[in-house]
C-alpha cells in the first residue's frame, strides 16, 4: 500500500474528504518502473489513472513495437513530448474512455501511483468520481494549453526558418546571376590584354564591384552577420588556428621552390623571385611591388567575403533542413564546402584552365577552414599569407 506522504501533494488538488482519502488508499497501487517500460499504447484500452510522483515519461509516436504486450521495453524514439513529475497520466483513456493515440514510456526509474478506474466506478461513489473527473479535465485543459503554446512556438520557428530560406534562395539567385555576369565580363575583356593589364585592373574592379553587391545582398537579407561569418568574436583563436593549419602548405611550397632552384640548370630560377609578378621583370621596383601586394591583400579579402560569406554560408543554409539530425547537418556542410570550392575555382577560368584547377585545392582548404571556424578572419589571413609567400616572394608561376 502506498505511503500517505506519497500522495499528500495530490490531496489538496483533489479536495478529498478523509473518508474518500481512506477509500482511495485501499485502491492505490504503488508502481516502480524501469527505463523504457510502456505504460500506454495506441488504440489499446486503458483503465488505469497514473499519478507520476518521481521521474520522467516520454510521449512517443505510434510504432509497431508500441502495439505489443504491456510491460515490454521500447527505446524512446520519435519523442513528441516529455512529462515531468508531478503529473497526471492516462486521464483521457481511463476516465473519458478514449483510447490513447501515442505511447507513453518511462525514462529512467520512475515512481507512479496507479488507480484502476473500474474499481472506483464499482464503488458507485458519485462524489469521488466527480472529483477525479474534475481533476482530470482540469489537468487535461492545462496540458492542451501548454501543448498549444509549444505548437505555436514551433510553428513560428518553422515560419521564421522558411522565411530565412526564402531570403537565402533569393540571395543565392542574385549570387549566381552575379557570378555569371562576372565570368562573362572577364572573358569579354580578354581582347584588351594587348593594350591594358586586363587580368589585374579590370578583374580587380569587377571583384570589388561584386564584393559590394554581395555585402548589399547580405545586409538586405536581414540575417545576422554571424551567419555569414562576418564577426570578430573568436578572432584570436581563428588567427592562431589559421597560422597552424597553413604552416604545412607554406613549408611544402618553400621546400619545393628551394629544391627547384637548386636543381635548375638554366639559371633562371632563384629561390626568391619577387619580380616574377611583373610581366616584364625589368620594371620591378619595391614601390610597385608594395602597391601590387596591397592590391592582392584587398582582393584576397574581397574573394573570401564573396566565396565564404556570400556563397558558402548561403549554400549551407539552403542545404540544411531544420529537422536534420547532426549527421545530416554535417553532410549539408560538406556539400556547401565542395560546391563553393568549385565555384571559387570557376571564377578563375579567365586566367586559364590550369590556373583554375590549381586554385581548387586552396579553395577547398579555405572552405574547410571557414566551416570549422565560422568566421572569415582565419581564411582571409591564410589566403593573404599563402598568396604573398608563394607568388609575391617565392615567385612561383601560379
Amino acid at each position: 500500500m502506498p505511503q500517505p506522504e506519497a500522495i499528500a501533494s495530490l490531496v489538496n488538488q483533489l479536495q478529498l474528504t478523509p473518508d474518500e482519502l481512506r477509500t482511495l488508499q485501499t485502491l492505490w497501487v504503488e508502481r516502480h518502473s524501469i527505463e523504457g517500460e510502456i505504460l500506454l499504447r495506441p488504440e489499446v484500452p486503458n483503465a488505469f489513472l497514473y499519478f507520476l510522483l518521481k521521474g520522467e515519461l516520454s510521449v512517443v509516436a505510434s510504432t509497431k513495437k508500441a502495439q505489443q504486450t504491456a510491460g515490454e521495453l521500447e527505446p524512446p524514439s520519435s519523442e513528441l513530448n516529455r512529462i515531468l513529475a508531478p503529473s497526471l497520466v492516462g486521464e483521457t483513456s481511463s476516465i473519458l474512455g478514449e483510447a490513447p493515440v501515442a505511447s507513453v514510456i518511462t525514462r529512467g526509474n520512475v515512481l507512479l501511483m496507479a488507480l484502476d478506474m473500474n474499481q472506483v466506478r464499482a464503488l458507485n461513489d458519485r462524489s469521488l468520481e466527480n472529483k477525479l473527473l474534475h481533476f482530470a479535465t482540469r489537468t487535461l485543459t492545462q496540458k492542451i494549453q501548454s501543448s498549444n503554446s509549444r505548437m505555436v512556438s514551433a510553428l513560428e520557428a518553422r515560419v521564421k526558418a522558411l522565411e530565412e530560406r526564402r531570403r537565402q534562395s533569393i540571395f543565392m539567385t542574385q549570387i549566381f546571376i552575379g557570378l555569371s555576369l562576372y565570368l562573362f565580363g572577364l572573358n569579354a575583356v580578354q581582347p584588351l590584354n594587348a593594350v591594358l593589364p586586363a587580368n589585374t585592373l579590370i578583374s580587380g574592379a569587377v571583384i570589388i564591384g561584386f564584393l559590394f553587391a554581395t555585402l548589399y545582398s547580405i545586409k538586405k537579407s536581414q540575417a545576422p552577420l554571424k551567419l555569414y561569418g562576418l564577426h570578430l568574436d573568436t578572432w584570436k583563436k581563428d588567427i592562431v588556428q589559421s597560422l597552424i593549419w597553413s604552416s604545412p602548405l607554406l613549408v611544402l611550397a618553400v621546400a619545393f621552390k628551394f629544391f627547384w632552384s637548386k636543381w635548375d640548370t638554366t639559371g633562371r630560377v632563384r629561390f626568391l623571385q619577387p619580380e616574377a609578378i611583373f610581366t616584364d621583370p625589368a620594371q620591378f621596383s619595391w614601390g610597385m611591388w608594395g602597391v601590387a601586394s596591397l592590391a592582392y591583400i584587398t582582393l584576397s579579402i574581397a574573394q573570401e567575403v564573396i566565396g565564404r560569406s556570400g556563397i558558402q554560408s548561403t549554400l549551407r543554409v539552403l542545404f540544411t533542413d531544420d529537422h536534420m539530425d547532426p549527421e545530416g547537418t554535417k553532410r549539408a556542410d560538406r556539400k556547401a564546402i565542395w560546391v563553393s570550392s568549385l565555384l571559387f575555382s570557376a571564377t578563375h577560368t579567365h586566367l586559364g584552365a590550369t590556373f583554375s584547377a590549381l586554385v581548387f585545392l586552396p579553395g577547398l582548404f579555405w572552405a574547410w577552414m571557414f566551416s570549422k571556424q565560422g568566421s572569415i578572419v582565419g581564411t582571409c589571413l591564410s589566403h593573404i599569407i599563402l598568396g604573398l609567400v608563394l607568388v609575391f616572394i617565392l615567385g612561383l608561376p601560379i
